[in-house]
């Protein structure tokens, strides 16, 4: 078994805005929260389980987001789906 983490890394400091704590040094962004819009007009949905980080270039990278998403969620939003258009 390795050594904990708290030694390598030091003691966690709580975070002020209560999602995660790290150690000092350390920090995250928030990228996306449940509800709010995303850039295609679309809300960003529920159940959320899993993502990964594509490279397109040296620069640019996509997140893309997995949802396992209900029979309720799809049949309101079939319509909006049905008639959206993806620009790339």
């Amino acid at each position: 078994m390795g050594m904990p983490l708290s030694n390598v890394y030091g003691p966690l400091v709580k975070d002020e805005n209560g999602l995660l704590d790290f150690p000092e040094g350390f920090s995250y962004t928030v990228i996306s929260e449940l509800d709010t819009i995303m850039d295609d007009g679309f809300s960003m949905p529920n159940n959320a389980d899993g993502m990964g980080c594509i490279a397109l270039d040296e620069k640019c990278v996509v997140l893309v987001h997995n949802y396992d998403l209900t029979q309720k969620y799809l049949a309101s939003v079939t319509a909006l789906i049905q008639n959206h258009l993806y620009v790339f």
